[in-house]
């Protein structure tokens, strides 16, 4: 089980920004990088559960992450895979199905990723 503040500590890593506290600043940069909030995505992990299941490997938070800030910021995927660490191979594997995992989901929970409700 993957918690909010392992989400927000993932995503402040990959930003390299500094995570000795959570506070208003920090939570707009992960939104604005990522299009919602940590507990959101805690959810969204929880409500893919038989989607990861069938990916392989074992898929960590910050393959979710890679999905969301696809879908947020539909840049290329190479620049995103280099701005992730990852080959752009393994990107595209990890952010397409989070990408599918996520669209799969009811549309009110969709609702709570996209507006963060």
């Amino acid at each position: 089980m993957s918690s909010a503040q392992e989400f927000f500590v993932t995503g402040m890593v990959h930003l390299n920004v500094s995570v000795t506290s959570f506070d208003d600043v920090r939570l707009q940069l992960f939104v604005c990088t990522f299009g919602t909030r940590p507990d959101i995505c805690s959810t969204c992990w929880e409500l893919t559960y038989k989607l990861r299941q069938k990916m392989r490997g074992s898929p960590k938070p910050i393959n979710m992450l890679m999905a969301l800030a696809l879908m947020k910021n539909y840049e290329r995927q190479r620049k995103l895979a280099a701005a992730f660490g990852v080959s752009t191979d393994t990107f595209r594997y990890y952010a397409n199905r989070f990408a599918y995992a996520i669209s799969s989901l009811k549309p009110a929970v969709q609702r709570k990723v996209w507006l963060g409700l």
